[in-house]
């Protein structure tokens, strides 16, 4: 209940600071209106609520712009510019969608406050927590205590599909190499049947990969999958006795 609590705070906070940028942006440095879209721009920080062609081009790798939502799945959104919940009584012209589109920058900067804040809910039995979102493919290792946990690394990962392996785990164990006609190395045990570890390689290589893109997806059977050098940071790190949270956002 305490978690889930200071998860709504999180996202409320995040909200509002949204707000107010849009808001005041449009105050400091103007809001330029056009058919397709309205911009509202404040330093860095760009926010876009786009029209459906925009929407799309979003998904483009290559997309300077990006859908807040994908980033923090369980951010809660006023797209008050869209709705008749606004101060001028109805919706804006050019807001054709209830999304917030920023820059790629900035989503990843809010992504990385979001996860700091949902991690001081959590408590360990060491200084270390490690929390693993699926629906962003990220790994966050924290060191210090519940309501004082400093990020100390983040990276992409390769997650399990389903929902089977999502709760809160406790590191059991660890192995330096595993795999049987490859090699994954610097194995964290604790995640029910899976584990932590680095991605695949050739037999015996720490330098040729079984293959490539094993990040960022859910191809795994139930192991996360890491750069060698974050699996290896958690090998030699985090003790035995350490929380893992694995949650879906």
């Amino acid at each position: 209940m305490e978690n889930t609590v200071r998860m709504k705070t999180t996202t409320k906070i995040l909200t509002a600071v949204l707000i107010v940028l849009t808001f005041f942006g449009g105050l400091v440095s103007g809001i330029r209106w056009e058919r397709s879209h309205a911009v509202a721009q404040v330093d860095t920080i760009t926010v876009v609520v786009p029209a459906d062609s925009q929407y799309l081009a979003t998904k483009a790798p290559d997309s300077r712009f990006v859908v807040l939502g994908d980033y923090i799945p369980d951010l809660i959104q006023e797209i008050r510019y869209y709705t008749t919940y606004n101060f001028i009584g109805h919706r804006v012209e050019g807001y054709e969608m209830p999304v917030a589109l920023v820059t790629r920058e900035a989503a990843e900067a809010l992504k990385k406050v979001s996860d700091d804040l949902k991690a001081q809910g959590y408590s360990s039995d060491t200084n270390y927590l490690i929390l693993c979102d699926k629906s962003t493919f990220t790994v966050c290792v924290y060191k210090g205590k519940k309501g004082a946990w400093k990020r100390q690394w983040i990276s992409v990962c390769a997650t399990p599909s389903g929902n089977q392996f999502d709760g809160t785990f406790t590191v059991t164990g660890k192995t330096y190499e595993s795999g049987t006609g490859y090699s994954s190395w610097y194995v964290t045990e604790g995640l029910g049947s899976g584990s932590i570890h680095s991605e695949l390689y050739t037999e015996g290589s720490k330098t040729n990969l079984w293959w490539g893109g094993q990040l960022g997806n859910n191809e795994t059977h139930g192991c996360y999958r890491l750069p060698i050098d974050l699996a290896k940071y958690i090998y030699d790190h985090v003790p035995i006795g350490s929380t893992m949270v694995v949650y879906n956002a």
